[in-house]
């Protein structure tokens, strides 16, 4: 992502949220068992400390729970509230969420907890970008879905070598959207490097959003693990 912000240039600011929850070993073993992986199996990460933390924790065999998703939410809710932004920036875990956050600020109502005061954290997100994304299956957010396409335009990005997001959610996951640009690349599961990869997400971002002039911009960096989310901010 540093080359990402590079490449913005001047006038852009990125947050990286950290995920609420710890992964314990039991909690790998079951992501392990969930999609199917050999025990020697890596996942090519940004993590670059332990522990390893994730927005939501999959049941050990219930692929329907999401521990702790209604935490994330809320959490994310305030960070909205507090700092207002303009885009999303989610791989893996992180673009599953960021799709949820944009879909729920254009329809808050349909998810009452994501509302304060009853009204949302902030206005729509002006773009998304999203890599080796799926959908939520969690029943407590189904309804933000139902019968609503997003409407923020987003750039997808999913990987034919994908070990964790099939590939074929490359079929699934832009029917969610009613604006959005999907492109397939050759790598796994990770965020695509190489400056042409990283070009396209910056001009994407830049396109989306024309970058402001500001006295002085401040990168707010945390360490993250494989399923964190990036925000863009202006």
């Amino acid at each position: 992502m540093s080359a990402i912000e590079r490449m913005c240039g001047e006038g852009y600011e990125f947050v990286y949220p950290d995920g609420l929850h710890v992964l314990s070993a039991a909690d790998l073993e079951s992501f392990h068992v969930k999609w199917h992986l050999p025990e020697t199996a890596t996942v090519a990460s940004p993590r670059l400390e332990s522990p390893a933390k994730a927005f939501w924790v999959w049941g050990f065999k219930q692929w329907d729970s999401y521990h702790g998703l209604r935490e994330t939410i809320v959490s994310l809710r305030d960070l909205c509230k507090r700092e207002k932004f303009d885009g999303v920036i989610g791989f893996s875990q992180g673009a599953a969420l960021g799709s949820l956050i944009c879909a729920m600020l254009e329809r808050p109502h349909v998810y009452p907890e994501f509302l304060i005061d009853g009204e949302p954290p902030q206005p729509p997100m002006r773009f998304g970008v999203f890599m080796s994304g799926i959908q939520l299956g969690a029943s407590s957010v189904a309804a933000v879905y139902d019968g609503h396409k997003i409407q923020t335009p987003c750039l997808l990005l999913a990987a034919a070598n994908d070990i964790v997001a099939h590939p074929r959610q490359f079929n699934i996951f832009p029917m969610l959207f009613e604006h959005s640009k999907a492109v397939l690349h050759d790598r796994g599961h990770n965020i695509p490097s190489g400056p042409k990869w990283q070009k396209l997400i910056a001009d994407y971002i830049r396109d989306s959003c024309p970058p402001i002039r500001l006295e002085s911009t401040t990168y707010r960096r945390s360490r993250v693990d494989d399923s964190t989310m990036w925000q863009a901010r202006l």
